[in-house]
Order: C-alpha cells, then sequence, then structure tokens
C-alpha cells in the first residue's frame, strides 16, 4: 500500500497554498516528497526562562546531560553506550516508553538518571552541565537552543535540525550515530572546550526569539494574503 499512500500524502498538498517548514531540513524533506517549496520559520524558544542567570560560572556540575523522552528515534542508549566506555558523569533526565529497556541491568556508577525534574529545575541543570548531549536526528529540536540560551555549549549528532540551531562556535557534532562517534566527540570537548564563549551560545540561542518568530510568522501571513484568488 506504500505507492498509494504516497501518492495520496503528496496529493493531500495540492490545495494548500503556501507551505511553512520548521527547518530547512523538513523544507528540503517538502522539496524532495511533495515536490512544493516552503518557507522556512523557525520555532521560538523560550528565553525568559532560560536567560535569568548570569553566564559566569557555568559548567560547574562536571557533568554531561541528556535530556528528554526515552522513545526510540531519541537515541538514549548511543549515550548510554557510550558511557560506559568513558569515566565522565552522565545525567539523565526524563522518562518514556523505553524506560523499563534502557535503565535495566547495571551501569557504571557514573551514569545517573533523574527521572523527570519539575521545570523550574531545568535552567539550572542546564547551565551546571559542561555539555548537552544531543543524540536524535530531530525535524528542529528545541532542548539544543535551551542549553545554549544558559550559555552552555552541544555535542550533537550532525543530521537535521541540530545544523541549524548549533555552530562550530557553540558545540561539536559527531558524525555518525553510534556509540563510538559520540566518545569520540566527548574525548574531544576538553580541547575544544578552551575555546568556547558562553556569550556566542546565548546570542546564537536569541536568534530564536519569540518576538522574531511572531514577525516571521506575520509576514507570512502577509504574504498569502498577498497572493492573487486562485
Amino acid at each position: 500500500v506504500r505507492p498509494y499512500l504516497q501518492a495520496w500524502d503528496r496529493a493531500s498538498t495540492d490545495g494548500v497554498d503556501r507551505l511553512v517548514a520548521n527547518s530547512q531540513h523538513i523544507a528540503g524533506k517538502i522539496r524532495r516528497f511533495w515536490g512544493r517549496e516552503a518557507s522556512v520559520v523557525p520555532p521560538p524558544v523560550e528565553l525568559d526562562r532560560f536567560t535569568q542567570m548570569p553566564l559566569a560560572g557555568g559548567g560547574q556540575g562536571g557533568y554531561f546531560l541528556w535530556l528528554g523522552a526515552f522513545a526510540p528515534y531519541k537515541r538514549l542508549d548511543v549515550a548510554l553506550e557510550a558511557f560506559r566506555t568513558l569515566s565522565t558523569p552522565l545525567w539523565i533526565v526524563g522518562t518514556g516508553q523505553e524506560a523499563s529497556r534502557l535503565t535495566s541491568g547495571p551501569l557504571p556508577p557514573h551514569i545517573r538518571f533523574l527521572g523527570n525534574v519539575p521545570d523550574a529545575a531545568l535552567p539550572a541543570l542546564y547551565r551546571d552541565a559542561r555539555a548537552l548531549l544531543f543524540t536524535p536526528e530531530e525535524d528542529f529540536g528545541i532542548t539544543p537552543l535551551e542549553a545554549q540560551a544558559t550559555g552552555r555549549p552541544v555535542i550533537a549528532f550532525g543530521k537535521g535540525g541540530a545544523l541549524e540551531t548549533v555552530t562550530p562556535k557553540t558545540g561539536l557534532f559527531f558524525p555518525e550515530q553510534t556509540p563510538a562517534s559520540l566518545a569520540t566527540a566527548v574525548r574531544q570537548f576538553d580541547a575544544w572546550e578552551a575555546s568556547f564563549r558562553p556569550e556566542d551560545a546565548r546570542a546564537q540561542a536569541e536568534r530564536f526569539s519569540r518576538a522574531r518568530f511572531q514577525q516571521a510568522i506575520q509576514a507570512e501571513v502577509e504574504a498569502l494574503l498577498d497572493l492573487p484568488p486562485s
């Protein structure tokens, strides 16, 4: 049934006047699968929640942070297996459908599961981490921007939306979604970290403010209203 569903999916967009994607990554998929062009309006990050603390003193917790739902595509397993070969602390926030599988069995003492934490505690967790680990291929991905808003860098899988939210100044990319590739990036982090500036990370996050999002959406609506009647 796949060819039928693909044809139906593509035909379902014929009546849509204008398409807006949340990233260049998704705009590329729209181009490939639907044969349509899409404008890009990235979603906003709640900057006010994450920029209240000063930048000085970040990363003092000494741990790397993984945060998200325990779903298969999030690839928490990549981080767990990578840190079995490392001695650096890894703190994990979240839960989900794979919780029983991922938390069963012995883990090294430097890997710590925190479960769900209150929203009010997240800014401090980000800020005290050495870096956020971002293992999935996401359409966009908000958590890298939240980490950068607190002035912390990101170690991200080099595919998908992370390529549009993390820069060489604000993070490292690992090229393969494997434990070995992530572990190599973590080992390289010590040398890379010497040139990292927290203000660069915050400035990158501020590019995705709510005000800019609202302006971009308004421009899309105005462009649509200017189209001639079909």
